[in-house]
């Protein structure tokens, strides 16, 4: 037995839809209930934005979604009941099977693999979840524009027909919109941190197009990681000639280890590494006695457990601050707190709930404390793409995997205060903003496979927070 729904268009006072796997926002669109014998959908909601088609799926269990599951997504994009895969009352011209991450088009009733790129999807969170959400391009179904009937489902593989949650959706000219973030640092007494993974040292492959992004974002702290070849001295004279750093002595203060850069234009006042860890504390105007920064690069792929060990020992060094009076974390405990770094949040949702949450997973609830140090909880900075409802920090469209969200910042609270915060993808902004900032249309994705991911500080409540 299949469910069919209808989505009425957006209601005026609606909010845009954001592909953060969060959602909040969509408490005003009506969800159509799966079929009560399904296994694994629960419900389905449709939406959509000036570009894309959003749609919420409710699961009666967590999946790792790129992983094995039955889960299938159907989409009739010629609005021809007789071409494609039939569902129903409607033909599926396009096809997705999440377990196997295969993208498929019916052509001629014969089911073709295609890139993933050739459908546009993408989807939140990256890592295991009970719901998701998934975006499609509206141009997938022909001219975008309002008053479009576009018919989608979500069903199990080992039963399509019987499976399928069918909704019919009428495109509407959203009310509420997305404005533009700029990209200029907050003023004083805002810090900004840029987070990037350089891939395999592309900063000195490629050092023009570095130029321009950090002279349009001007971080004041850079944290990379995949520099394997060049030392922090290194960066730093290529920084001192590119990119001086904006301070008297008009240079950069680094540290490194091989695969990982922590680079300031404010002093270090301590450093170490741990556990291959970069663990700095740096003299930021506004943070009293020092700013603690944690660069860290976790496990990529299917590598679960070796993620989970490493946020454990995170944590784990935290809480033990205080007993090891030789350790900079003790010497400098109860310090700002920001952790940053290419996390690869692709699997289990443990890593980062224990992070959220400061359990450690080794450790039962009765022992555990509910925060990583004694009176401070870490929270994640949500950035988003600077004009588009996206929050993807990795793309390489040469790979099977869709778009994701592999990197991560967070900071403690209540001692940091969170400005703005953003992600540079330099494909999606208008030519007019390009320039302005003396961008290229092609520098994000030119200089790495994973994107800028700036975050702005302040002390304490010093400044609103800026989406």
């Amino acid at each position: 037995m299949m469910v069919l729904g209808h989505v009425p268009a957006l209601p005026a006072d609606s909010q845009p839809i954001r592909l953060d796997g969060r959602f909040e926002d969509w408490d005003d669109t009506k969800p159509v209930l799966a079929p009560s014998h399904n296994t694994l959908i629960r419900s389905l909601r449709v939406t959509n934005g000036k570009d894309n088609i959003f749609l919420a799926v409710q699961l009666n269990r967590e999946v790792t979604i790129q992983t094995e599951n039955p889960l299938t997504l159907l989409a009739d994009t010629d609005q021809d009941p007789s071409t494609g895969l039939r569902v129903g009352s409607f033909g599926a011209d396009v096809q997705y099977k999440f377990g196997s991450l295969e993208a498929i088009r019916y052509v001629d009733g014969v089911p073709t693999s295609v890139p993933h790129p050739e459908i546009g999807i993408s989807w939140a969170p990256t890592f295991s979840s009970d719901r998701y959400e998934i975006s499609l391009p509206l141009e997938l179904f022909g001219k975008p524009g309002p008053d479009r009937v576009i018919t989608l489902a979500v069903a199990e593989l080992q039963d399509i027909q019987a499976t399928a949650t069918i909704v019919s959706h009428r495109t509407s000219r959203p009310d509420a919109t997305l404005r533009e973030l700029s990209l200029e640092k907050l003023s004083t007494p805002h810090v900004r941190i840029l987070t990037m993974n350089v891939l395999y040292d592309s900063l000195f492959k490629k050092p023009d197009t570095y130029e321009r992004i950090f002279r349009a974002l001007d971080p004041d702290i850079l944290l990379l990681s995949e520099v394997f070849t060049h030392s922090s001295d290194q960066v730093i004279a290529l920084l001192d000639e590119r990119f001086p750093a904006q301070n008297p002595e008009r240079r950069w203060y680094g540290f490194g280890r091989p695969g990982k850069v922590t680079i300031s234009k404010y002093p270090f006042l301590a450093t170490d590494v741990i556990l291959e860890d970069l663990y700095t504390v740096i003299d930021v105007p506004g943070f009293d006695d020092g700013l603690f920064v944690i660069n860290t690069h976790l496990q990529c792929c299917d590598y679960d457990e070796m993620r989970q060990e490493k946020v454990d020992a995170i944590l784990g060094n935290l809480r033990s601050s205080r007993e090891d009076t030789y350790s900079i974390l003790y010497q400098y405990q109860d310090r700002p707190l920001v952790l940053s770094g290419d996390l690869n949040l692709v699997g289990e949702s443990r890593p980062y709930y224990s992070l959220v949450e400061g359990v450690n997973a080794d450790l039962s609830a009765a022992l555990a404390s509910t925060a990583p140090t004694s009176s401070k909880s870490l929270v994640e900075a949500v950035s988003y793409h600077t004009n588009t409802p996206f929050t993807f920090t990795w793309k390489d469209d040469e790979l099977k995997w869709p778009p994701g969200k592999l990197d991560f910042t967070f900071f403690t609270v209540p001692d940091i205060n969170l400005g703005k915060s953003f992600v540079l993808y330099t494909p999606d902004m208008d030519p007019d903003t390009l320039r302005r900032y003396g961008l290229r249309e092609s520098d994000s994705l030119d200089a790495s496979d994973h994107l800028p991911h700036i975050v702005d500080i302040a002390p304490g409540k010093d400044a609103p927070r800026i989406r």
